[in-house]
């Protein structure tokens, strides 16, 4: 079916998303390379081809382990060169949380669109090209410093919440 220029343009100022890209805060990034390459990512496509539930893959997340996670929009224009960082999250693991009910949580928060407008967002409009990243991270302490020192250094699109203040409110101011 043919689009007209008003309904694409319509869809395309619906799709689009500020990405802020400064190298000096990737340059604050300090938790040792080492740390960094032992880090074993994971990928799977979140959703299923419907976009109405999780793929088998995410369905079977480890339901023990704790870890960072990142949803990823990926285009299949240019495979392995066009993917877009949207969110980094993080699971400490507990006697009631992991990745599989932190991954769980998201979809519920999609269908209930008033409790999260960015992750409904993201799901809605990217949901058939959204990937899940993720590592197993076995140091609850590391784990939180970890997402919060990337969120810091990339400020990916659809976190709320910025931790070191001075970032935060730099995005906010502008």
């Amino acid at each position: 079916m043919q689009r007209d220029a008003f309904d694409l343009g319509k869809e395309l100022r619906n799709h689009t998303v500020g990405f802020k890209l400064y190298p000096p805060l990737w340059n604050e990034f300090d938790i040792p390379i080492e740390i960094m390459n032992q880090l074993n990512w994971k990928e799977h496509k979140f959703l299923n081809a419907l976009g109405n539930d999780f793929s088998s893959e995410v369905k079977n997340l480890p339901n023990n382990k704790g870890g960072i996670y990142l949803f990823i929009i990926k285009s299949n224009v240019l495979p392995e060169i066009s993917e877009y960082l949207a969110y980094i999250g993080r699971v400490q693991l507990t006697d009631s949380h992991n990745f599989r009910v932190r991954c769980k949580k998201y979809f519920r928060e999609y269908l209930n669109d008033t409790e999260r407008p960015k992750i409904t967002t993201m799901l809605e409009f990217f949901k058939h090209n959204l990937y899940l990243r993720y590592a197993e991270i076995e140091d609850n302490e590391l784990i939180v410093e970890l997402e919060s020192k990337l969120i810091n250094s990339l400020i990916p699109p659809f976190n709320d919440l910025i931790p070191e203040k001075r970032i935060r409110d730099a995005v906010k101011a502008f």
